[in-house]
């Protein structure tokens, strides 16, 4: 196009210098026949002139028309592309927005199962599931149950042990018997090497396992270790219940007949050996009330292991058939007495870190309860002591009232 543009205009100047100079001219442009002759000597003619203005115009018009088709057909390839990218944009923005949509919905999800996970999660301490895979019920139940410790039910701290040895001691003939009783189970029993030596008892065969266990305050405050199992249970049970016998053993009651009790003086010295049975069976019940939490119970320990989550590592095993105090002295060394169960705390969610919160709760509540109990104990005592205190001196007012009703007011009994 810019080649055609060019032979134009000089077309159009070799016209015009022909005029000017009068010389003839023969041109031809790109073989398409535009020929004007001039004469040498003579001016173009205005016919001449109009028919290379006609053909410079006609050649601007066709320029024209295929400058302005090739700018159409520009502009048209132009929007084309332009509604090709706004068709991109709009997938790609369609696309993106999804995936921000899909990311949203992944995170929400994630969340969801990250919630699920941490509430799902349970600390260390918590009981395996089920009625059967728990060790707080089987706690609950040694603690406060009618069996348990402080129950009525209980064998050894319960109504029917204690009121055996009641009837044992308020019985002239069986009291008597009691100081020959402990002689006759140290001697059998818990005999020591010692006093083989020195003929405390009679005919002795050979030192027993377990000397003066019967004898010894350890046996009643002290326990073995968590994991230990009582090589002679019975053994261990007969030592602590005697020994128990021995710390609240009344002096055997004189010989008496029946008609002694139907004799109202009989009947007021037995009313004070009523009152005096009744103070020793106190102490004794606080006595086997200790005693029964150190008494090992047949698979009580299989139970009560179950307590804690089998992820944490205990140091210790607990004993198959612990007593009360080695399952909680065991419950202590797994949790705030173990660095795993600390490392474990460290690791929880929030959810887990609440239910491990709970749980130390209710033991501590447990705790509670035992403490409760030990210093209601407490208190029973110190008030029997008190009132047999105050007894003591009002015998002494009693006495002194007596004294001044036979003698007179005033005067002293010589």
């Amino acid at each position: 196009m810019c080649q055609k543009r060019k032979k134009m205009q000089l077309l159009v100047g070799l016209a015009l210098s022909a005029t000017l100079t009068g010389s003839a001219w023969a041109a031809t442009v790109n073989g398409e026949g535009y020929t004007h002759v001039w004469t040498d000597g003579n001016i173009a003619s205005q016919s001449n002139i109009a028919s290379l203005k006609s053909d410079v115009d006609s050649h601007i018009n066709t320029e024209k028309s295929t400058l302005n088709t090739t700018l159409q057909n520009l502009i048209e390839t132009i929007e084309a592309e332009n509604a090709k990218d706004r068709t991109a944009n709009k997938t790609y923005t369609q696309s993106l927005m999804l995936h921000m949509n899909q990311m949203a919905k992944a995170q929400q999800e994630a969340k969801e199962r990250l919630y699920e996970t941490n509430n799902s999660q349970m600390p260390p301490s918590m009981p395996c599931g089920g009625k059967d895979c728990t060790g707080q019920p089987t706690v609950a139940h040694a603690l406060a149950g009618g069996g348990g410790v402080f129950g009525t039910g209980n064998a050894i701290s319960g109504y029917t042990a204690l009121n055996s040895d009641i009837d044992t001691n308020l019985t002239a003939k069986v009291s008597a018997r009691q100081p020959l009783k402990s002689y006759g189970v140290q001697c059998t029993d818990f005999e020591s090497a010692k006093e083989m030596e020195e003929g405390v008892c009679p005919d002795p065969a050979k030192a027993s396992s377990k000397p003066n266990l019967d004898i010894l305050g350890t046996t009643l405050l002290s326990m073995p270790k968590v994991g230990h199992d009582e090589t002679h249970q019975k053994l261990d049970h007969e030592a602590l219940t005697q020994l128990v016998a021995n710390l609240v053993q009344a002096p055997p009651v004189g010989v008496r007949t029946k008609r002694y009790y139907k004799t109202i003086s009989g009947q007021a010295l037995e009313g004070r050996m009523f009152a005096a049975r009744a103070r020793v069976s106190l102490a004794r019940t606080v006595l086997d009330q200790i005693a029964a939490m150190d008494t090992q119970h047949k698979d009580f320990g299989k139970d009560f292991a179950k307590s804690m989550n089998k992820k944490l590592i205990v140091p210790t095993k607990l004993a198959k058939n612990a007593s009360l105090m080695q399952a909680l002295a065991w419950q202590d060394q797994a949790t705030y007495g173990n660095r795993k169960w600390y490392q474990q705390i460290a690791k929880m969610s929030q959810s887990a870190l609440a239910k491990e919160h709970v749980i130390l709760q209710a033991q501590q509540l447990q705790y509670q309860y035992i403490a409760f109990r030990q210093r209601t104990n407490i208190e029973a005592i110190l008030a029997t002591l008190l009132a047999e205190k105050s007894e003591g001196l009002q015998k002494k007012v009693n006495q002194a009232i007596v004294s001044n009703l036979a003698n007179g007011p005033g005067k002293s009994k010589k």
